[in-house]
């Protein structure tokens, strides 16, 4: 069950008491504090989402940045890590769709369109790369680009095939030996 303030709890913790560098660099202890935190919140929101989302375009973001991020932070290096991809990209999708992005900042922005960056689909990553390159970060548009090229090449992320037990092929083999395996 979603406490009242929701939303505004996973925004708040998220875009005030982290530093940006602490969303890109993974660590345990943040991954534990999330997990402490966020994972009922994570939980509830899998199962269904609170209509808010389709109407407040903070309750999608808070939800999206859940969904997506904080998955990968409380499931690092496991299947659950990816469990709720779909939801989050359909969920960032709707929310651009319904115009909501317009009421957002750029660091919103770059985490309200972050699961079109971990979708391995291409048409997925394409808007991406189109939104990331609509927000005119220039750092973004490059990891947006690097990993769309991923799934050009593989039609997946090689690095999740251990997570999601999958067998690699000898090029995925190849290319992990050198690869970013972004957090996971």
């Amino acid at each position: 069950m979603l406490s009242i303030n929701w939303f505004q709890d996973i925004l708040d913790f998220w875009f005030k008491e982290l530093e940006p560098k602490q969303w890109y660099s993974g660590s345990n202890e943040l991954d534990t504090i999330i997990k402490q935190r966020f994972e009922p919140t994570v939980l509830a929101l899998a199962k269904e989402l609170p209509v808010e989302t389709e109407t407040n375009p903070h309750a999608a973001l808070a939800a999206v940045i859940a969904l997506d991020q904080f998955s990968r932070n409380i499931y690092r290096k496991s299947a659950a890590a990816f469990a709720n991809d779909a939801t989050a990209t359909q969920l960032a999708r709707a929310t651009y769709e319904r115009e909501h992005h317009k009421a957002m900042d750029g660091h919103e922005l770059q985490f309200l369109f972050m699961p079109f960056m971990h979708s391995e689909n291409i048409d997925d990553q394409n808007f991406g790369v189109e939104r990331f390159t609509e927000l005119g970060n220039e750092n973004t548009v490059k990891y947006a680009i690097e990993h769309r090229d991923v799934i050009k090449q593989f039609g997946r992320f090689p690095h999740r095939n251990t997570a999601l037990s999958r067998s690699s092929t000898a090029e995925e083999i190849e290319y992990l030996k050198e690869a970013n395996t972004y957090g996971q």
